[in-house]
């Protein structure tokens, strides 16, 4: 054997015992590491079925008091018992897709005073939705947040703002009201990863 394939032999060697000594003290120090700590918390559930009987039947109740909140608050709305200026009128402030329907047919007949009016309420209830996700930007699907608390509080605040605006025949009775809607839904979005509203019920409908 040449010199030279006697130094590349000698390298190669030192090269493997370098690499074995390399993984044995990974091996150690594996070996002495502390375990890792899991301070995240037990699962959030799947499903509204995996919540103890108390977190369900709070769950439940809940849902159906505000379903109860946005189908009376939309009755009264379109109804025609509120008055606005001395007339009588009549409008949703929970589904959007009428109204949606209806601002076009407005932009159709250039009767722009009625269209302004269905665009305050379509972007009312997006404004909800929208204080809704600020007031809860990190939801977790099935998961009962503390900050759900104050949210509600705040739709409430909007109800009564609204009830006091129809007691003054304002057309902000609507807005108000379509804010506190949209809200109240933009919360039963999150914490049921989308899969229900509790101000209209098309998709509900569909599912049953």
């Amino acid at each position: 054997m040449s010199t030279g394939e006697q130094t590349a032999v000698a390298a190669a060697g030192r090269r493997s015992q370098r690499r074995a000594s390399l993984q044995q003290r990974r091996r150690k120090d594996s070996k002495n590491s502390s375990p890792i700590i899991d301070f995240s918390g037990p699962p959030p559930p799947k499903s509204l079925q995996e919540h103890t009987k108390h977190g369900y039947m709070f769950t439940v109740t809940v849902g159906l008091l505000v379903a109860f909140s946005a189908g009376y608050s939309n009755a009264v709305c379109l109804g025609g018992f509120l008055k606005v200026g001395g007339d009588s009128v009549a409008k949703s402030v929970a589904g959007v897709t009428g109204v949606y329907t209806n601002s076009a047919i407005f932009l159709v007949e250039h009767d722009y005073e009625q269209m302004s009016f269905m665009f305050g309420t379509i972007f009312s209830v997006m404004f909800g939705a929208f204080l809704a996700a600020i007031m809860n930007p990190y939801p977790i699907a099935f998961e009962i947040s503390p900050r759900y608390g104050p949210t509600f509080l705040l739709g409430s605040l909007f109800l009564f703002v609204g009830a006091t605006g129809a007691l003054h025949n304002d057309s902000r009775e609507f807005f108000f009201t379509a804010i506190a809607n949209g809200l109240m839904n933009g919360v039963s979005s999150m914490y049921s990863a989308n899969l229900l509203r509790t101000t209209h019920l098309t998709g509900t409908t569909t599912d049953i």
